[in-house]
């Protein structure tokens, strides 16, 4: 902890040899940030989900894009998102290793570039 202290970065840069992606969310009948949204992905073979939550605990933000770890798989087969209007709207799938924009009610993943 920090305690009356500037915060800490703490960065992995080791490569593992694992593919991942990464997805942010727009709403557009549903708030801009998606809050409350849930991702659920196909790849590999298995299903990973995740929530756009803004904050997980007292004091702390989290970043709104979603990171799902691939393991050795290529490619997303497909991406569902359950939206906070409640409407569940299916994006085909992607290749690993990018950052992808969903907009609400577009059914297109588009390629983001990843600020360093």
């Amino acid at each position: 902890m920090n305690m009356h202290e500037g915060p800490s970065l703490i960065r992995n840069d080791q490569a593992a040899g694992n593919r991942w992606v990464k997805v942010r969310l727009e709403g557009v009948r549903s708030n801009k940030a998606a809050i409350g949204a849930a991702v659920t992905i196909h790849a590999g073979g298995g299903t990973q989900s995740a929530p756009v939550l803004s904050q997980s605990s007292f004091l702390s933000l989290n970043d709104l894009r979603l990171h799902f770890g691939l393991g050795g798989a290529e490619r997303v087969d497909k991406i569902v998102v359950r939206w906070p209007s409640g409407e569940t709207e299916e994006f085909p799938g992607v290749a690993a290793g990018s950052l992808y924009l969903l907009r609400e009610g577009s059914g297109q993943a588009a390629p983001l570039t990843m600020p360093r």
